[in-house]
């Protein structure tokens, strides 16, 4: 499960891959401190289609575009999917 510290309390949550995905994501951007217009325009995703995986409105993301995300950032998939986040008991699709 994954485990996230708000000040004085601490809350578990299991999530989707959907969701997961989105949170490295998310964390992946801040880290770097590119703009979501500029993702798009250096991976050529259009923005309907990264703002549905950001906000998880695509309930199945697409591998390809998974694979543009982490290059986006350098990272190959093993990268991207190394994160704590998509350990096995985080997420309640697998």
């Amino acid at each position: 499960m994954a485990i996230f510290y708000c000040r004085d309390f601490v809350t578990i949550i299991q999530m989707k891959l959907n969701q997961a995905i989105a949170r490295r994501t998310q964390q992946l951007l801040k880290e770097s401190g590119m703009t979501r217009y500029a993702f798009c325009k250096k991976t050529a995703m259009p923005y309907t289609t990264f703002t549905n995986i950001i906000k998880c409105a695509a309930k199945d993301v697409e591998l390809s575009n998974v694979t543009r995300i982490a290059f986006a950032f350098d990272m190959t998939l093993s990268e991207f999917f190394a994160s704590p986040l998509f350990d096995p008991d985080n997420i309640e699709d697998l």
